[in-house]
């Protein structure tokens, strides 16, 4: 299993499909959900995406894709982004699966890695550890921003992860998930 985590300005509130760039960048994490699950012909089971959009008015809403229960869904951008304004849309006091294999809640950044703190979490930094010399762990769990990066307020819940860098160049989310992915085929992880 692989997972990775997105976080993103993107707003909390039912956007605009017409307008995805100008609703906290929706382009931006529906093309890494995307990254994460869709090969040439079949979505990967072996992947849960987990999403949390820190924009206005309503920060934090955490959405998680599970590939072995994802159903209804294209690689598309807008077919993605209304998945996520469909969670957005059913967000109430309790965890909901908002379509099939896609679950939303009010949970936190704190919450998830306080749960999550036995897990293998590498933070994918420019200026971490190149990936090549990381012996990587089984159930690996990559964390990585959107174009504004991780807000500087939760960046001391990182400081216990090793930070690894796919290069020292900038990459799009989308493209640091497919090349995780890439790397993690090859390894066989």
């Amino acid at each position: 299993m692989r997972e990775f985590v997105l976080i993103s300005h993107g707003i909390t509130e039912p956007f605009a499909l017409n307008s995805l760039p100008n609703a906290g960048r929706m382009d931006i994490v529906s093309n890494a959900v995307r990254s994460a699950f869709w090969l040439s012909f079949q979505i990967r089971k072996d992947v849960v995406f987990h999403l949390f959009l820190y924009g206005k008015p309503n920060p934090w809403i955490y959405i998680r894709f599970e590939g072995k229960k994802l159903k209804k869904a294209s690689p598309d951008e807008r077919n993605l982004a209304i998945l996520i304004r469909k969670a957005i849309e059913r967000i109430n006091d309790r965890e909901t699966e908002s379509t099939p294999g896609v679950f939303v809640s009010r949970k936190g950044l704190k919450d998830f890695f306080e749960k999550h703190k036995e897990k293998n979490i590498y933070v994918l930094d420019e200026n971490g550890k190149n990936i090549s010399n990381i012996e990587m762990k089984k159930d690996p769990v990559f964390v990585l921003g959107d174009n504004l990066g991780i807000p500087s307020e939760y960046q001391e819940l990182l400081l216990n992860f090793p930070k690894i860098s796919l290069s020292p160049v900038s990459y799009l989310a989308s493209e640091c998930i497919t090349i995780v992915n890439y790397l993690l085929d090859q390894k066989k992880i």
